[in-house]
């Protein structure tokens, strides 16, 4: 069985956020969300997608984000990031990510299925949260190798410790564009207070008070 550790200060830490962010890269290569994001014809592209997960995975480091992780032994085979709200704020973000991000917009772009996403903008938008003291729940993957063993309702279960164990902070919140997963979250105590939709995708808002 996995166990479930936070990324903490580690002589491996590289390699620890290299695999972390390659189990978010496949796990969510074939999401409904990613797929109308990004264009995997070719496998640069994928490359692409790989290079900004593991981008991602070292900024949520470095600004102090939470990162779990599922080990089995020296391997990460699930991983579930939290960001705090007030920092996935477009101002937050483009302080975090800065200036290091232009390496990746021309390829990204190049990647990206932007009129799709123009279009769909809106659907990730929602005024539904109860709170302004949350977290996001921004990815949670597990390799598909160790599916359907508990392991992401483990990463849920830590995730939601660490907010419990917060003073300023009131719940999780996350969205996803899969029915299953909405069902699943739904069967796990998360609340349905959005959901969007137009001809390519539909978004479900979701959020989850963690009672103190």
């Amino acid at each position: 069985m996995a166990e479930i550790n936070t990324l903490t200060n580690e002589i491996n830490i590289e390699g620890k956020l290299r695999q972390a962010a390659d189990v978010m890269s496949r796990t969510f290569k074939t999401e409904r969300i990613t797929t109308l994001m990004y264009d995997f014809s070719v496998p640069e592209k994928f490359k692409t997608w790989e290079n900004l997960n593991y981008f991602s995975a070292i900024k949520l480091y470095e600004t102090g984000e939470k990162i779990i992780l599922a080990e089995d032994g020296d391997k990460v085979v699930g991983v579930a990031y939290l960001r705090n709200s007030n920092i996935g704020s477009m101002s937050g973000l483009l302080k975090a990510y800065f200036p290091d991000i232009f390496k990746l917009i021309i390829p990204a772009i190049k990647a990206l299925n932007i009129r799709k996403i123009l279009k769909s903008a809106k659907l990730f938008k929602t005024k539904n949260i109860p709170t302004k003291d949350y977290y996001n729940l921004e990815v949670i993957g597990v390799s598909e190798k160790y599916q359907g063993q508990g392991i992401a309702r483990l990463l849920l279960e830590e995730s939601e410790k660490f907010v419990r164990g917060l003073d300023d902070c009131d719940g999780i919140y996350l969205y996803t564009g899969n029915e299953d997963t909405k069902n699943l979250y739904q069967h796990l105590g998360y609340q349905l207070i959005d959901q969007k939709e137009n001809d390519y995708l539909t978004v479900y808002h979701m959020y989850k008070p963690v009672f103190k």
